[in-house]
């Protein structure tokens, strides 16, 4: 209602009001009856008028109201929508890391590969600067590379399901014969966002280089790879037993060194066997490196299976490698007080220094570190690993000047440089299988409810990528052959794979003294301590210090992780192969039972006769009776 008509109504009340005052006199009854009808029509118009004004008021306040709420419902509505795109952000994010290794680097993989190329290089991080290694790798004797390039077209061909000839990426993470059992029926969202971190020409085709990508990022690194065994243990007796140890660096030099001057003089080495045996805490006759550092293991440290961790004392090279991760690896390691490196930061490899140096200007630069690839290698390789038969293992093609050869075995070969020890190894013989008949059998045994002798998809609800994996010619069953094949599958990768773990291990003392190679030290070997470290006396001044006690770093070669966890062994890079009887092949039933701790010798203690027979047995007297002794008391 408007201002005049607010006051039209108030005009009029007030004229009723005069009205009715007029009606009292004489001259006001004569006009009554017409003034009292047009006076009751003006207030029957003015209160309409009014109830409309408080009816517009209220509709007026009822629409802003309603203005208000609209408005935050808008606001509400806004901030919804931005919650959501943060949450989707989020998820993409959080996919983004779940398809990356756990160091949050990407894997490092070839975009483009030449399978009949075998080499592969790398540098290890030694204290005197960076050893280049050029290894040439086969798998059976053929480029290990072929075997990868075999698996990347049978899987790609399998997850072509309208055999088209082109397999697209919805196509290859709908298989799983493609994904292996890694990639459990994707939603759209994490379909889009495999696929784009997958597919780098978008093209919605999955290529060789895209697959071989994906690989390396779900089956623990990439065709060639390195690892670190750093703090992880697995030692194999002759008995198979199983030793673990959180730290496998005994520092016997610190153990030894009783008056702490980095140094070993003839009375420390006198007292060394005593010293050692102290650390028995078992009272086995038998020192193991946790029993040195004083840490106690649990008998087997696992790795993390989701990835192969990155090695801290070495650097990957080749078309993989990037000059901005070489360059910050390099720098850490061996930058000087001005943080950059310069002359002198790689004392042991002046002329290395020199080549990277192109520009003469005394410091390398981001931009001249790949240089890495072209020098020539301080070591060169063979290494034949082998799935089935025996391989040729690992021989040494070169070495340069500042290299010297100091041991070689079948498995094993050691080069030294001053005050370094480099155990190169790889193991002649295939790798322990998985019983994937057995692992199948299990499971059949667990899931088939109606024992009909296969499986069906009800008998494994919730595990619906799971039997689709078993289940490849999808009759809707799953037989004991199907099972085990499926598993078998899923080993595929790490049987294409092959990896070198770098792992140092400190001073080489416990190594010195360790002649089994083990990662243990027996009675034999404790009472030999002072004898062996002697011989590390280069210069005869009667003190064994200084480079005269090299720091050690082993590195092994392996086929890739053939099982959900992997092992690295303490001694010499490699676990030592369980062979039946081990050190006590063909010795005497009687003398292996009595070899408790499975060291191969027989000690006093061990002994179950008398003091008298055994050292009628002990031709040589030397306090332990050997295999040998055994066989020829047998003889007798």
């Amino acid at each position: 209602m408007t201002r005049a008509a607010i006051l039209g109504v108030v005009g009029a009340l007030w004229l009723l009001g005069s009205a009715s005052a007029q009606e009292a006199t004489p001259q006001g009854t004569r006009a009554r009856v017409p003034a009292a009808k047009a006076l009751a029509d003006k207030e029957k118009a003015a209160r309409a008028d009014v109830e409309a004004a408080r009816q517009e008021f209220k509709d007026a306040k009822g629409a802003q109201a309603r203005l208000e709420a609209a408005d935050k419902m808008a606001a509400a509505v806004a901030r919804l929508v931005e919650a959501q795109k943060q949450f989707q952000r989020a998820q993409e994010a959080a996919l983004q890391a779940a398809i990356r290794i756990p160091s949050g680097r990407d894997v490092a993989e070839r975009d483009v590969v030449h399978p009949d190329d075998p080499i592969e290089r790398f540098a290890l991080l030694t204290p005197g600067g960076p050893l280049v290694v050029e290894a040439a790798l086969t798998i059976d004797g053929k480029p290990f590379r072929q075997a990868r390039e075999q698996l990347i077209r049978d899987l790609i061909a399998a997850a072509d399901k309208d055999k088209d000839g082109k397999t697209t990426w919805t196509e290859a993470l709908a298989s799983p014969r493609f994904t292996l059992g890694r990639i459990n029926s994707p939603n759209e969202q994490t379909r889009t966002a495999l696929i784009r971190n997958f597919d780098k020409n978008a093209d919605e085709i999955v290529d060789p280089g895209e697959a071989r990508k994906l690989i390396a990022q779900f089956f623990q690194g990439g065709t060639f790879s390195l690892g670190s065994g750093a703090g992880f243990v697995r030692v194999l007796t002759a008995n198979g037993v199983a030793f673990g140890g959180a730290n496998n660096q005994a520092n016997l030099l610190e153990l030894l060194d009783t008056d702490h001057d980095k140094a070993l003089d003839a009375k420390e080495l006198a007292a060394a066997a005593g010293r050692l045996k102290s650390r028995d805490a078992d009272d086995n006759d038998l020192l193991a490196a946790d029993e040195v550092s004083g840490v106690v293991a649990s008998p087997v440290q696992r790795v993390d299976p989701r990835g192969v961790m990155p090695a801290v004392g070495a650097v990957l090279l080749g078309p993989a490698a990037t000059q901005d991760g070489v360059h910050t690896l390099i720098l850490q390691r061996y930058k000087n007080a001005d943080n950059k490196l310069a002359a002198g930061c790689f004392p042991l490899f002046p002329q290395l220094f020199d080549a990277l140096d192109k520009d003469g200007d005394g410091l390398i630069a981001s931009r001249e570190i790949l240089g890495l690839n072209e020098v020539p290698p301080h070591v060169q390789l063979t290494v034949d690993l082998a799935t089935d038969k025996i391989g040729d293992g690992l021989k040494i093609k070169s070495l340069s000047a500042e290299l010297t050869k100091t041991q070689e075995a079948t498995e094993s070969k050691v080069v030294e440089l001053p005050g370094v020890r480099i155990s190169l190894a790889a193991s002649i013989g295939p790798p322990p299988r998985q019983n994937f008949d057995s692992i199948g059998a299990s499971l059949l045994a667990r899931f088939d409810k109606d024992n009909n002798g296969y499986l069906e998809a009800t008998e494994m609800a919730g595990a619906d990528a799971q039997f689709a994996m078993f289940d490849l010619n999808e009759d809707g069953k799953a037989y004991l052959a199907e099972i085990s094949a499926g598993y078998a599958r899923q080993f595929a990768p790490q049987m294409t794979q092959v990896v070198a773990n770098v792992v140092h291990q400190g001073n080489s003392l416990f190594q010195t003294l360790d002649t089994s190679g083990d990662g243990r030290l027996g009675l034999r070997e404790m009472r030999a301590a002072a004898e062996r470290i002697a011989a590390l006396d280069k210069n005869q001044d009667g003190v064994v210090g200084g480079t005269e006690i090299p720091e050690t770093i082993n590195v092994s070669f392996e086929l890739g992780r053939n099982s959900p966890y992997a092992f690295v062994s303490a001694a010499g890079g490699l676990p030592p192969r369980p062979v039946l009887g081990g050190p006590n092949r063909g010795a005497p039933e009687w003398f292996t039972r009595m070899d408790r701790n499975g060291d191969g010798d027989v000690t006093l203690k061990e002994f179950l006769g008398s003091e008298a027979d055994f050292k009628r047995l002990d031709a040589n007297s030397d306090g332990f009776l050997d295999p040998q002794e055994a066989k020829a008391a047998e003889s007798k």
